[in-house]
């Protein structure tokens, strides 16, 4: 998911646009002009009244009542002044007010200060996902009613045991550093685990038409009454994302903060992934040892990842806001398949297979969400999210070849299965 652009990460003042529009020529130009009008009606005004007693004027600058400041322009002496330094003059003070009043905003917030640019943020989300995979089959149930006509069940039907993975709770957090107001460098890292638990038991007569057996992956089975499979499938994800983003100001009005912006980023991402089941098949006929059969297929890449962003605010100081966010990876690297088989008997017999090569990835990631700004530096966001993965998964492929006629068996070929998460998320996020 991409975390571009949220409130807390980009710092900007709510109630004022840099230069409002304005180049900084036009700004020079206007200053300069409001100077020189200023020091002439302001020596006229010296000169008529040069009998009266003098008047002292202040500058209340332009911050929240709270923070305002009020600055003596007249020639007077601070009681507050270096006593080596003579107090401004009027014309002095005057000038000094009127740029720092004029100039445009820096992208500080009011409670920055002075040459406070740069800054350090970071935030934590929570996340609650649920994975699904494009072929999560565990096992098959093939069940006969009706009875036997000739070697024919009257009713035959194959059933599909899929993974219910549900809702697990995963964490992500990152840390980035705001080179100016509107360019961001981030690290985050996300780690997310899950895992889900199928279970088929034989019952009934079968073989006589009326029953059912339970076909498992990698040559298992249960066709005696009360004979199980329990299969028990996991996947772990661990997400680097190393990228840089800059917000993008839309449709704003001079002297208030955008109702729209924008961000977009680029970077890398590396992704170390396991995606593994463990079957284990309790056999009661007699002769025939208890299986236990294992697989494990282990990701890790890299590749190019972009990232773009539109943001809507709204209230009259901008504190909540609506997003959309979309990223993509293409994530090249080695993959490794290993599985195994071990029966549970007095030999132990044990196989095992490990085959790999290299893959290549495509991921990508979209959410929704709101965010609401508790203080100028902190923030809550929630909303929805998801993340797909191609190919990062495998399973077998189960058919219905006639071995004999209308038996259902296991086939041999794996194919690749995608991987995708879906859920919420909530994020805590502050600059320092």
């Amino acid at each position: 998911m991409s975390m571009l652009a949220i409130p807390g990460t980009f710092r900007r003042f709510r109630g004022s646009i840099p230069g409002c529009g304005r180049s900084r020529s036009l700004h020079r130009v206007a200053t300069t002009g409001a100077v020189l009008v200023a020091g002439f009606v302001l020596g006229v005004s010296s000169a008529l009244s040069a009998d009266e007693p003098e008047t002292v004027v202040a500058v209340v600058t332009d911050m929240p009542a709270e923070e305002s400041v009020v600055e003596p322009i007249a020639g007077v002496e601070s009681v507050l002044a270096d006593e080596s330094e003579p107090a401004p003059t009027m014309i002095e003070s005057f000038v000094e007010s009127v740029e720092r009043t004029a100039a445009p905003s820096s992208g500080r917030t009011r409670s920055e200060g002075p040459g406070r640019v740069t800054r350090w943020i970071g935030g934590a989300d929570y996340l609650l996902l649920r994975p699904s995979f494009s072929n999560s089959t565990a096992m098959l149930t093939n069940t006969r009613s009706g009875g036997l006509v000739g070697f024919t069940p009257v009713t035959s039907s194959l059933n599909a045991v899929n993974y219910d993975f549900g809702y697990s709770g995963g964490v992500r957090g990152f840390l980035g550093y705001q080179a100016t107001p509107d360019h961001v460098f981030r690290f985050t890292y996300m780690n997310f685990y899950a895992q889900a638990t199928s279970v088929g038991l034989a019952r009934g007569n079968w073989a006589g038409g009326n029953g059912t057996i339970v076909i498992g992956p990698y040559n298992t089975g249960a066709d005696t009454p009360g004979e199980s499979i329990n299969s028990t499938a996991s996947v772990g994800l661990n997400v680097y994302d190393l990228e840089w983003a800059r917000r993008i100001d839309v449709a704003t009005d001079c002297g208030r903060s955008p109702a729209w912006d924008a961000a977009a980023g680029a970077g890398i991402r590396f992704l170390d992934s396991r995606v593994s089941s463990y079957v284990f098949n309790n056999v009661l006929t007699a002769g025939f040892p208890d299986l236990a059969v294992t697989t494990s297929r282990n990701f890790w890449g890299v590749g190019p990842r972009v990232a773009g962003q539109v943001r809507r605010y709204v209230g009259p100081e901008r504190r909540w806001s609506g997003f959309a966010s979309v990223g993509g990876s293409l994530l090249v690297g080695g993959v490794s398949n290993t599985d195994t088989r071990l029966t549970l008997d007095a030999d132990q017999t044990f196989e095992s297979q490990t085959v790999g090569g290299t893959i290549v990835i495509p991921n990508v990631d979209v959410s929704l969400g709101g965010s609401w700004q508790i203080r100028p530096r902190t923030s809550l966001s929630f909303g929805w999210m998801l993340m797909y993965f191609g190919n990062l998964g495998y399973a077998e492929t189960v058919t219905t070849t006639a071995t004999p006629t209308g038996t259902p068996v296991t086939s041999v070929p794996l194919t690749n299965s995608s991987l995708s998460l879906d859920g919420f998320f909530f994020r805590l996020a502050h600059s320092f």
